[in-house]
């Protein structure tokens, strides 16, 4: 074989060689970046579902522990402090809390017209609501003085004067739509109220 045919021979496979090299390399980096594309997209829905099971877990009052800024009711080492004095309180009063947020839910559910009026919950009449919901004001009253922090003694000031002013409403035959004003503030308050108790106590 002419030494120059050879060149030409040995030249074009050394080409041929490198263009396949070339365009494996091409297509192994088009494969990398269109994983990296579908791990960052797999990520992001990662993030969405867990926003989302984080969002459910401060509505409902569950593993609020593992939520990063537990349902936005970050508590000082004092307000913390307070809610552990207060946590075998709160959790031997459960069913009375159930009962007080299904009076409260009641009383939110009346219609400013009044002109029909729901049932009681089973097995109270309205005497016994009463009673039971100014008990619980009085529990929360007597905890107020022994609090050292601020928001918590506020926050049970609040739900306190809530009860009494719903109580105060029905007993002197106010408007309804008074009382569902206030009631739904007292969920809105207790709800807040159970979410940072759950948080610490369970």
């Amino acid at each position: 074989m002419n030494i120059r045919v050879f060149a030409v021979v040995v030249v074009v496979a050394v080409l041929g060689v490198g263009a396949a090299s070339a365009q494996s390399s091409d297509s192994r980096g088009e494969l990398i970046a269109a994983q990296e594309v579908l791990i960052a997209e797999q990520r992001e829905l990662i993030e969405a579902q867990e926003e989302l099971l984080n969002e459910y877990r401060c509505l409902f009052g569950i593993d609020t522990r593992v939520v990063p800024d537990r349902c936005g009711l970050v508590l000082t080492p004092l307000e913390e402090a307070d809610v552990i004095g207060m946590c075998s309180g709160w959790l031997a009063e459960t069913e009375t809390a159930a009962s007080v947020v299904a009076y409260l839910e009641f009383f939110a559910r009346i219609p400013a017209a009044g002109v029909h009026v729901p049932a009681l919950p089973p097995g109270t009449t309205g005497a016994a609501v009463m009673e039971q919901l100014t008990v619980y004001a009085e529990i929360l009253s007597s905890i107020i003085p022994t609090l050292e922090s601020e928001r918590i003694s506020q926050l049970l000031t609040s739900v306190t004067a809530t009860i009494d002013a719903v109580v105060e409403i029905s007993l002197r035959g106010g408007l309804s739509a008074d009382r569902a004003a206030h009631t739904r503030t007292g969920l809105e308050q207790f709800n807040q109220l159970q979410r940072i108790f759950t948080a610490v106590c369970l």
